[in-house]
């Protein structure tokens, strides 16, 4: 076989892949520990507060890390991984595939460039409405630190208060739209492996 095509078929499957593993990873490990209430050593310490054992704005920061760490990586990942199955698509375009495979290696290979770069649309129609809500309160978070001078009003207060209660959920809303992100790279890994060993 090609060596264009092996090492092409290496980055389709493992950028795939590995974008799936980040996305999942961050999902059911990394949000989850950021979620968890605080630890009490005495066991007549219970708890009777489920909330997250560190103050919200510290939380909603340190989701930003992760949601600006993951944005810096994997959509280079995932375009690469897309495009070396789209390479794949035109270099293979008049190879016969397997009858197994049942259409020809350039559908084959462009099918999993299209479902790879399923992430886009998902994350802009799911994903996105949840990251910009974070963000805000992020953003209004820093404003209110940077504006030391000014005392919020007690409504304000209450309002900020109300705001601040939301946050956990639409980090669990955000990791499980980013758990079903990690769907398209997965199909695409997946088509990908096929496509080697198959």
């Amino acid at each position: 076989m090609d060596t264009n095509v092996t090492v092409a078929q290496a980055i389709g499957s493992l950028g795939c892949g590995l974008a799936a593993s980040s996305m999942s990873f961050t999902s059911l490990t990394l949000v989850p520990t950021l979620l968890l209430p605080a630890r009490h050593v005495s066991a007549s310490a219970v708890r009777t507060d489920r909330g997250p054992g560190t103050p919200i704005a510290h939380l909603s920061r340190q989701w930003l890390d992760v949601q600006n760490a993951g944005h810096r990586m994997l959509p280079p990942l995932t375009v690469a991984a897309a495009l070396a199955n789209a390479y794949l698509a035109w270099i293979l375009r008049g190879s016969p595939a397997p009858a197994a495979v049942g259409v020809s290696w350039a559908k084959f290979y462009a099918a999993a460039a299209v479902i790879t770069m399923g992430t886009v649309p998902w994350s802009v129609l799911a994903v996105q409405p949840v990251v910009n809500q974070l963000e805000a309160h992020n953003a209004r978070h820093d404003a209110i630190v940077a504006d030391k001078t000014v005392g919020l009003s007690e409504q304000d207060q209450v309002k900020h208060a109300a705001e601040d209660a939301q946050v956990p959920a639409l980090i669990e809303r955000w990791s499980t739209l980013n758990l079903y992100r990690a769907v398209f790279p997965l199909l695409g890994a997946l088509l990908g492996v096929y496509g080697v060993f198959g």
